[in-house]
């Protein structure tokens, strides 16, 4: 995201009446600003400036996930109020809503939205350079104890490379 991008979305969030918050990541200077969807997550939006110790292990963020119990007012809202297009939307037999993919660059998605019996994150994805590039991350993450769930490898479709960690939230 650009900074002329990053003020065009926040001009037009203010426009909708949407409560904006200041940034919580250290990752973005005071332009960058957060905002709560329908079902309570927060996001934030920013230009990341990036040191030269984070330059080293470069990834971007390709998407992330949320599974939802209310699936049409989240497409909703990011569709309609954050401005992400539509990509594809699967169907189960009766046409209800199942997956909703949304993009907001020329990706496929970079938000999914998964219809679930509760609400969680999901998980979230970066594309990276190379299978070198995978291995310093799994290395790098190591040193956190944070244990590798599945790969390296690749997926079947789009045969990208992939590491799965398993990162556990504790919040209280």
């Amino acid at each position: 995201m650009t900074e002329e991008n990053l003020d065009l979305l926040r001009d037009a969030l203010l426009a909708k009446n949407i409560q904006l918050s200041t940034s919580p990541s250290p990752l973005f200077d005071d332009k960058a600003f957060a905002l709560q969807d329908p079902d309570g997550n927060w996001l934030t939006f920013g230009v990341e400036e990036k040191s030269k110790e984070q330059a080293e292990l470069t990834a971007r963020l390709q998407h992330f996930a949320f599974a939802t119990n209310n699936i049409e007012e989240m497409v909703d809202f990011y569709q309609n109020t954050v401005g992400y297009l539509i990509s594809d939307n699967v169907f189960d037999e009766n046409k209800k809503l199942k997956t909703a993919f949304l993009r907001s660059d020329n990706e496929h998605h970079s938000l999914a939205i998964f219809q679930a019996k509760e609400k969680w994150f999901d998980h979230h994805c970066y594309e990276s350079s190379n299978w070198n590039a995978i291995r310093d991350w799994a290395d790098h993450l190591s040193t956190f104890d944070i244990p590798l769930k599945w790969g390296p490898g690749r997926h079947g479709p789009g045969n990208n490379l992939f590491i799965f960690f398993m990162i556990q939230t504790v919040i209280g």
